[in-house]
């Protein structure tokens, strides 16, 4: 049985599968696992992205955990421990003049998303920061991209999702049903509350509510600075908990631009062989990137030089995505 924590910022689906929907995160890690690993021995969702042309890309795939394991080496996710290892490292890396951020997550836990998003918008004074949703940047994964420089929706994206969710599941009458019952002895009164076992009492309820309250008004007051927004317009027009297609988005203030990842390389990358200044990269921002933002870099962003591309990268995300729809259609 695996343990998922019940505290998430998701955008309304649950990571705690059915007991008879297990075998697909089996089929994942078993399809993941397969796959050859880089060279320097990381996962596929600890290793995506690169540095082309003085642009480096940081992947943010998949639901957000806190630290590295067998979910982020095998299955993709984020973990927020290699994540800031990484953004650190392409900050102080003289040959890196911008940061992308290629976000395409539904959220995640709540542990470790301050003390994320505080380094992301310290250094974006440092060195640009850019980021995409692409496709999806809900609820903890646009705790962080909110604190970017620049927020960039792709046409068919989906963002927002701003809010904390804990989810309680019991099974007494299901475990009664099977001749099983269950006794908790505890010590003191509000030891184990909230467990699978009993019913959810309203002292528990209201304490939970009073946990999703200040958990989400930390939400809201990190999107405010990363924004430079009020926490009332967050609250107002930034989708109360929904997530707001691209135009929507740039249009509550979510986002500055729609556009893709290879159309915010292309202008970064631009605008740095014209001898933009990296403190003037982000200026003049358009709001609209569509691919004719190639035409600024003079050429299509798989020819920059570089040991990999953001496309590569996506390229073979999405070869994997193909492999593993192949190997598992048909299956219930």
């Amino acid at each position: 049985m695996i343990k998922i924590p019940r505290l998430h910022f998701l955008p309304g689906t649950l990571w705690a599968l059915p007991e008879n929907r297990q075998d697909v995160i089996e089929q994942w890690a078993a399809a993941k696992a397969a796959l050859p690993l880089p060279a320097n021995g990381d996962g596929p969702g600890e290793g995506s992205g690169g540095i082309s042309g003085g642009i480096a890309v940081l992947a943010l795939h998949g639901p957000v955990i806190p630290r590295a394991n067998i979910f982020s080496r095998y299955l993709g996710w984020t973990a927020l421990d290699t994540f800031r290892a990484r953004y650190r490292t392409v900050m102080a890396d003289e040959s890196v003049s911008a940061v992308v951020l290629d976000v395409d997550s539904p959220g995640g836990e709540v542990t470790g998303l301050a003390e994320t998003a505080e380094l992301i918008r310290a250094l974006r004074g440092v060195k640009p920061v850019v980021a995409i949703s692409n496709p999806l940047n809900a609820s903890a994964a646009y705790y962080l991209s909110s604190q970017a420089g620049k927020v960039v929706a792709a046409p068919d994206s989906f963002t927002g999702s701003i809010g904390t969710v804990m989810v309680h599941t019991e099974f007494s009458k299901a475990l009664e049903a099977e001749g099983v019952k269950v006794t908790v002895v505890r010590s003191p009164k509000g030891k184990y509350r909230g467990n699978q076992f009993e019913p959810l009492d309203a002292d528990t309820a209201a304490r939970w509510q009073q946990i999703v309250d200040a958990f989400t008004e930390q939400f809201v007051q990190a999107v405010a600075k990363g924004r430079g927004v009020s926490a009332a317009k967050v609250r107002g027009d930034f989708g109360g908990g929904d997530v707001l297609l691209a135009k929507e988005t740039v249009a509550a203030g979510m986002a500055d631009a729609v556009g893709t990842l290879d159309s915010v390389i292309a202008l970064l990358a631009g605008r740095k062989r014209k001898g933009v200044s990296a403190q003037a990269l982000l200026a003049d921002w358009p709001a609209d990137l569509p691919a004719a933002e190639l035409a600024e870099s003079g050429q299509s962003p798989s020819t920059l030089s570089g040991p990999a591309t953001a496309p590569a990268a996506a390229d073979m995300e999405r070869e994997r995505q193909r492999a593993l729809t192949a190997r598992y259609a048909g299956r219930g």
